[in-house]
């Protein structure tokens, strides 16, 4: 709750003082352009060509795990019944001796499937981290032509009162420009 009564707070003062710039003249602008620019992070992950076919190469490679991962548990569904089956007819110690072979199966999968999801949990993040350093150098280029000296981050609510200080979409023509892919390798069986 608090920190949504100073998202609040922050953003009527952002909005008060962009409104008031004119007001104060040049204090607030310098003769490029005004020295502070919004950019929306999250709309440029969900439109720039980059994060958007790299989401899609990670989710190729996610649905072709859980293929695999569904074929393997059908083998050992098929392997339990078996074993089911077996259980009258094998001495005690043959039983559980399929019965422990069954588990360490069993087990194996289970940590197959956990280290190939953090895999490519691990691949996600690292192609993020691509693209978030793209935008970083982009802004910081954009900062420098324009004399912008402080890009804000929009999360939550930013009132514009001039969407001149949105960078976003010439954030994101360059970012296409620049790094129009990111490759996501391709993850070991």
């Amino acid at each position: 709750m608090k920190t949504r009564i100073r998202r609040v707070f922050l953003a009527l003062a952002f909005a008060t003082a962009v409104a008031a710039a004119p007001l104060g003249g040049a204090a607030a602008q310098s003769e490029t352009g005004p020295d502070i620019a919004v950019i929306d992070i999250q709309r440029l992950l969900r439109k720039a060509k980059a994060a958007v076919d790299f989401t899609n190469q990670i989710e190729r490679q996610r649905q072709l795990f859980r293929e695999q991962i569904s074929e393997r548990e059908k083998e050992l569904r098929a392997a339990d019944q078996e074993l089911a089956r077996q259980r009258t007819k094998l001495p005690a110690e043959a039983f559980a001796e399929k019965r422990r072979e069954f588990e360490v199966r069993f087990v194996e999968v289970q940590r197959e499937a956990q280290t190939r999801m953090r895999e490519l949990d691990q691949v996600r993040a690292d192609g993020r981290r691509q693209v978030h350093r793209a935008i970083t150098k982009i802004v910081a280029e954009i900062a420098r032509e324009r004399g912008i000296g402080l890009v804000i981050a929009q999360q939550g609510q930013i009132v514009l009162v001039k969407s001149a200080l949105d960078i976003t979409e010439e954030v994101l023509k360059r970012l296409n420009e620049k790094l129009p892919q990111v490759e996501a390798p391709v993850a070991q069986d």
